[in-house]
């Protein structure tokens, strides 16, 4: 059955909020409303057990019924100090042109270029042989709204479904939304004066992302796109939910959606299932995807940003479908996932990604995650998640 929550979430004070705000400020999004507990910035000790990472979610046995039965990760190498630094975020997807498609935040496209809120790239490499030649600007502020240095929205998740590029964003009035692109990346198409998700909702569904699946989607086979949402809390307590839409229907229009109720799918959202959570360990953002190997999907997370708490770290889950029951897979602590650690600068990892293009023969998933802050740099990390069954 999906993870439910024990402990009450943690209280947030106005003095822990600016905490990391002053530490940080314009590294991570949305920081206005992050929300954090100082924590020990060096420590290594990382949780490495379903009841210690997820603060008391069980799912009635643990790791029962993951296909998991042994979990390593090996980081290999970041990309800092060249025309990408001061951007995060990197949510890829795979294209049906054969390349890898990201949008990052918070960033600038060349050293001498001014920082903007967004930016849509490829990767035109594979892992591990990525250097910063590697990454070609596609659009900045596709959107057109004049986006430079702000934080009126940040593109979160992008997903490729034949030629039609799809970018989930959040703006920050709270609100979740979609946009839509027909010319591979250059203009994205939204209304932003009709949100699709208010974030003044009962129920919420922010920060939306996207099963991945296959180059340009091509891999699904039921007709759906699934689409993951959370309460928009970043780095904060958040629930996950799971909504679905006809792959061929416009993924603006929100009255296509139906939301996974734990019986069926329902039209309303306010009957939508936690399939993860509320927990303070879902630090809002998440990446989904295939893995034809195991034929299995896997979800990817993060928690204790700034050492929320505790040592950040990320945990990977797998199901048996697109909606559930999710299961604990493994857990990439701080230690494992940092290069390297500046005494005196709080040095993160968050916002990982998986790509269905970098899925290895034997099942090996290649992810990218974002860290903060070497020298107030960004870096796009990245490393290899094996997984025997």
């Amino acid at each position: 059955m999906p993870y439910a929550a024990k402990s009450a979430p943690r209280q947030i004070t106005v003095e822990m909020r600016l905490y990391l705000c002053l530490v940080i400020a314009g590294a991570i999004p949305a920081c206005e409303q992050n929300a954090a507990t100082k924590g020990d910035p060096n420590s290594d000790a990382a949780a490495s057990s379903s009841e210690d990472a997820f603060g008391g979610l069980t799912n009635d046995g643990g790791r029962d019924g993951t296909i998991c039965r042994t979990f390593a990760f090996a980081k290999k190498d970041f990309v800092s100090r060249t025309g990408y630094n001061w951007a995060d975020s990197w949510m890829m997807s795979w294209a049906a042109d054969g390349k890898t498609y990201t949008s990052f935040s918070d960033g600038k496209v060349s050293v001498e270029a001014p920082k903007v809120t967004n930016a849509i790239l490829t990767i035109d490499d594979d892992l591990p042989n990525l250097t910063a030649a590697s990454f070609r600007t596609v659009s900045e502020d596709a959107m057109g709204v004049g986006m430079r240095n702000t934080w009126s929205h940040y593109n979160i998740s992008t997903i490729f479904v034949g030629d039609t590029l799809y970018v989930g964003m959040v703006d920050f009035s709270y609100n979740g939304g979609i946009a839509r692109s027909d010319d591979g990346g250059r203009t994205l198409q939204y209304d932003r004066s009709r949100p699709m998700w208010p974030g003044s909702a009962v129920t919420r569904f922010v920060y939306p992302s996207f099963l991945q699946n296959g180059r340009g989607y091509e891999g699904n086979t039921d007709g759906y796109m699934y689409v993951y949402g959370t309460d928009g809390r970043w780095g904060e307590t958040n629930a996950l939910r799971v909504a679905r839409i006809p792959k061929t229907a416009d993924f603006r229009d929100v009255t296509q959606y139906q939301y996974y109720d734990g019986s069926g799918w329902s039209a309303s959202l306010d009957k939508a299932l936690n399939v993860l959570g509320p927990s303070a360990e879902l630090g809002g953002m998440q990446s989904i995807v295939f893995n034809p190997h195991f034929n299995r999907y896997f979800l990817i997370t993060f928690s204790n940003p700034g050492n929320v708490g505790g040592p950040a770290h990320m945990t990977v889950f797998d199901a048996p479908d697109p909606w559930g029951p999710f299961f604990e897979c493994g857990v990439i602590s701080r230690k494992d996932a940092l290069f390297k650690e500046v005494p005196g600068i709080l040095h993160e990892i968050y916002n990982p990604s998986f790509n269905a293009k970098w899925i290895d023969e034997d099942g090996g998933m290649w992810i990218s995650y974002s860290s903060c802050c070497e020298d107030s740099q960004y870096t796009f990390q990245y490393g290899k998640i094996s997984v025997e069954r």
